[in-house]
């Protein structure tokens, strides 16, 4: 069974122990499972009624408050770990979302790069890209919702030069590195201006991460800064 290794933070959910936003508590906590981390801090009625628990800084970090202080999480790297999960329980799972073409979109490819595609089929219609092979070229009809059109000859270039010369042996291996990229490519960027709702949706889904503090390639999401450090630094 495919397994995340757990955050090193431990005990998050602590931090937003009894916090409150004017009329409504913003956490919710649904998981079933010891080995979920949580599946919401904002429900959707709360996302409409709460006087708005987060901003964006700089087009890069969402800011929103905690029992303790403040957390700051970095936007690209948070939807990264969220995209990164979500592909590779895809792969795993056989249950990847896929949105169809409303035309077919051919792509061409040399010879040796559609025998490099070939040895990643499977992960690539587990993780909902859908195709037929034509002579030279793949004709898509599906992409994983979190991939736009455009992205996608970029995203499968960058794929065949990554696995090329490299492709793990192992089927988890070969999954995890597949995930990160395509997570990487298809992940909300810095500078990408947000509303209160996707601040709202970003923070809620990667706090429902197996993992939500570090990226695939282990850097770090988010910090927090406690009201201790803000005193002795306004002293």
């Amino acid at each position: 069974p495919t397994t995340f290794k757990k955050s090193p933070a431990g005990d998050w959910e602590s931090l937003y122990a009894g916090l409150e936003v004017e009329r409504n508590t913003y956490i919710s906590s649904e998981s079933s499972e010891q080995e979920e981390v949580a599946s919401t801090i904002f429900s959707d009625d709360e996302v409409e009624k709460a006087v708005q628990p987060t901003f964006q800084l700089h087009q890069k970090f969402i800011i929103t408050t905690i029992k303790s202080g403040l957390i700051a999480i970095h936007q690209q790297r948070a939807h990264e770990r969220i995209l990164f999960e979500e592909f590779l329980r895809g792969m795993t799972s056989n249950e990847s979302l896929s949105q169809q073409l409303l035309f077919p979109l051919e792509v061409s490819f040399s010879k040796d790069e559609l025998l490099v595609l070939d040895g990643v089929q499977e992960q690539l219609y587990n993780s909902g890209f859908s195709f037929e092979k034509a002579k030279a070229s793949l004709i898509f009809k599906g992409l994983p919702t979190a991939l736009e059109e455009s992205q996608l000859k970029d995203v499968l270039d960058t794929l065949i030069e990554k696995i090329k010369f490299d492709l793990p042996e192992d089927t988890f291996s070969q999954n995890t590195l597949i995930a990160e990229l395509f997570a990487k490519k298809a992940a909300v960027k810095t500078g990408k201006s947000l509303t209160v709702q996707e601040q709202l949706k970003l923070v809620n889904q990667l706090f429902a991460c197996k993992d939500p503090q570090l990226t695939a390639d282990h850097k770090t999401i988010y910090t927090t800064i406690s009201i201790t450090e803000l005193d002795k630094k306004l002293n």
